[in-house]
């Protein structure tokens, strides 16, 4: 069964090995989604299984695409040349976005991770329903809106020094440390994963809800200015203040207690927020 498909154009191969072609044409065709595999279908039909592939939108230099497009770079083994080959999609709109997010997905689920919450370790599976991250059989489940820092860092097991992924989950007054630790080779699979979760969460749930003015007034917060100096900036009346500064608190990206500050969740959300100049 077809999971998710996407019109638009390929390269194939992009390159070999550590050689890669910038002067090939682009070739019109169509990316299909299954369960187990990737087929691209134009003048050629080309499979690539979940279980070859060895990275997503690996950072190499890329053809110019049509202005509106984006790109898809897949490297995997070829299973008989057993060569490393690149093939390179490219489509309109959120196409892209949504095969590469419904893969990583696909990809994710089948790799057996090690996850610790408290001082307690233990073999799961993570799986995206929506944004809700679940870690399976276990049950654990938290919304992607509740992670307020995410980053990767060094930590040892016994002898070893192992390289995890750490996420700082919002428990209302507290907050709780989970660590993700994957094989090496697919721990960037479930990073550009939750990555691209929290981004489109972000985009799509807080910053389209969000006035220019808002956005300014977190910048300016971020920047060093006070409340004070803000409002008397951007000259805005008290009482709209006040309303803007409930409705920042109600996202969870800023905090009143004597000063206003930005949250953790706050940083985050900024970080999608182009430099604005002053009104």
């Amino acid at each position: 069964m077809i999971l998710t498909s996407c019109f638009g154009e390929y390269i194939h191969p992009y390159g070999k090995g550590f050689i890669f072609y910038t002067d090939k044409k682009w070739v019109e065709g169509k990316a299909d989604l299954f369960s187990d595999k990737i087929v691209i279908s134009g003048k050629e039909r080309i499979i690539i299984p979940f279980l070859a592939i060895l990275s997503l939108d690996k950072k190499i230099a890329l053809p110019v695409v049509k202005e509106g497009r984006s790109t898809l770079l897949i490297e995997y083994i070829d299973i008989k040349s057993r060569e490393r080959i690149y093939t390179l999609f490219s489509s309109e709109g959120s196409c892209v976005r949504e095969f590469k997010k419904k893969l990583l997905q696909e990809i994710v689920k089948r790799i057996s991770i090690s996850v610790k919450k408290g001082d307690r370790w233990e073999r799961t599976y993570l799986q995206v329903e929506d944004y809700v991250i679940k870690f399976v059989p276990s049950g654990q489940s938290f919304h992607i809106s509740s992670i307020i820092e995410m980053y990767r860092r060094s930590i040892e097991i016994g002898f070893n020094k192992v390289s995890a992924i750490t996420l700082k989950i919002d428990k209302g007054e507290e907050s709780e440390e989970i660590l993700i630790i994957t094989p090496p080779l697919k721990r960037d699979f479930f990073w550009q994963l939750l990555n691209l979760l929290m981004e489109e969460y972000i985009n799509t749930q807080i910053l389209m809800k969000l006035t220019n003015r808002e956005k300014l007034f977190l910048q300016m917060l971020d920047e060093g200015w006070s409340y004070q100096q803000i409002q008397a900036k951007l000259e805005i009346p008290e009482k709209e203040m006040e309303e803007l500064l409930k409705k920042l608190e109600h996202f969870g990206i800023v905090k009143k207690i004597i000063i206003v500050k930005l949250t953790d969740r706050g940083k985050t959300v900024l970080q999608f927020i182009p430099s604005q100049e002053f009104e």
